[in-house]
Parts: C-alpha cells; sequence; structure tokens
C-alpha cells in the first residue's frame, strides 16, 4: 500500500513533535533522505500543504481561499475576516484572495473543510437545476 502525502505529513509531524529540539533537525534531514530515496519528491507540496493544514488547525486559524470576479477591497476582506472567526469558531483567518476573469460575478469562498458559492454562475446553476426538477 501506498503511503499518503497526508500519512508523509502526520508521521513527520508526530516524530517532530516526540522528539526533543536537538533531535529535530536530524529527524527532518532523515525525513527528506526517505522522501529522495522512494522516489516521492512530485508530492512534496502536497505533504507540506497536508503539514501548513495540521499547523493551522493546532494553532486555531481558518485558511480561506476566495475567488472572485473582481478584486477584494481591503475593507471587503476586513469585513468577511470576523465573520469567518464566528462562523469556524477559530482566533485567526488567513485569507488568499484570487481573481477568475471568467466569473460572472460575486465569490467562491473555499475553506479545509466548506465551500461557500456566492457567485452569479453558482446561483444559474442552483436556478437550473431548480428548473430541471
Amino acid at each position: 500500500m501506498r503511503i499518503t502525502p497526508k500519512q508523509y505529513a502526520q508521521g513527520l509531524l508526530s516524530a517532530i513533535d516526540n522528539a526533543d529540539t536537538d533531535q529535530q533537525p536530524v529527524i527532518l534531514d532523515r525525513f527528506f533522505n526517505m522522501i529522495v530515496r522512494e522516489r516521492r519528491t512530485k508530492d512534496f507540496s502536497a505533504i507540506l500543504h497536508h503539514i501548513e493544514r495540521e499547523m493551522h488547525e493546532r494553532d486555531g486559524v481558518c485558511s480561506l481561499r476566495i475567488v472572485s470576479a473582481k478584486p477584494l477591497s481591503h475593507e471587503t476582506i476586513a469585513r468577511i475576516s470576523p465573520e469567518v472567526k464566528r462562523c469556524f469558531a477559530v482566533n485567526e483567518v488567513s485569507i488568499d484572495a484570487k481573481v477568475r476573469s471568467s466569473a460572472l460575478g460575486g465569490a467562491v469562498l473555499y475553506s479545509e473543510s466548506e465551500t461557500i458559492d456566492a457567485s452569479i454562475g453558482g446561483r444559474l446553476r442552483s436556478f437550473r437545476r431548480f428548473l430541471e426538477e
């Protein structure tokens, strides 16, 4: 059975958590050598992604990716952050805003556990499904 990037991330974090501070660099070095030896370097970005997600979860941080039709203003992001903190019961919010020029309008919010589609395209798809029923 092949080890997934998430399993690699969990194993590394567990090893580092249970090690003395002076042993942590040795563990990291062995981990990187193992990844290279097993020819899993292509999975490295996915492993880092899972490590980041786990660290955010431990620290009470919600990572939110927002894809919108137009760039979001600082004021809009400032209004979104407190609502995300309240909805997800977290201490901090990390927002990565992207623009998709092909979008008709609105935005789609992606967290680790949920997707909130407040886009015009999403509304049109919902309306089409409603009409098809």
